[in-house]
């Protein structure tokens, strides 16, 4: 059966579609293999004193990966990081981070918060994740414009 010059076009067109297709899914998606090692982050938020609960954290990596990760303040300000759709695992991939908040859902910012600190670009928020346990705390300023207070503990591990 002999093959039509069109229907060779049709199957060729077709490879340039398919093949760059599966090999962008392919590196958006790794394998759990080629999934990074994660570092525990865990810490608390505060604004003008006050816990940011009810507001999401947020953590987007500075650099050419795009690694997320995210986490809701609880109402004490406590908060875990975890992959961002990846609620099975737990932590980040170190590397550098821009830091911002953002209300839940069905939630409403808090009015004390700068809405500077809800946008990545504007936050001034960056944040080092290293191996093994991290330890963040923000203390962001309430209406009277205090300083932004960021203490961080490592403990590598062995």
């Amino acid at each position: 059966m002999p093959w039509h010059v069109h229907t060779m076009r049709s199957y060729c067109a077709g490879a340039f579609i398919v093949i760059p297709a599966a090999a962008l899914l392919g590196a958006a998606y790794p394998s759990p293999s080629e999934a990074p090692e994660l570092a525990r982050v865990v810490g608390r938020a505060t604004c003008g004193g006050h816990p940011l609960g009810g507001m999401w954290i947020m953590f987007l990596e500075d650099g050419p990966r795009g690694f997320m990760a995210g986490g809701l303040v609880e109402t004490d300000g406590s908060f875990r990081m975890k992959p961002w759709g990846q609620l099975d695992r737990e932590g980040v991939a170190p590397s550098t981070f821009r830091v911002y908040f953002i209300p839940k859902k069905s939630g409403v910012p808090d009015p004390s918060l700068d809405p500077k600190y809800e946008d990545p670009g504007t936050s001034g928020l960056l944040v080092r994740v290293g191996r093994g346990w991290n330890e963040i705390v923000f203390s962001l300023p309430g209406p009277d414009l205090g300083p932004t207070v960021i203490r961080h503990r490592r403990d590598a591990g062995p």
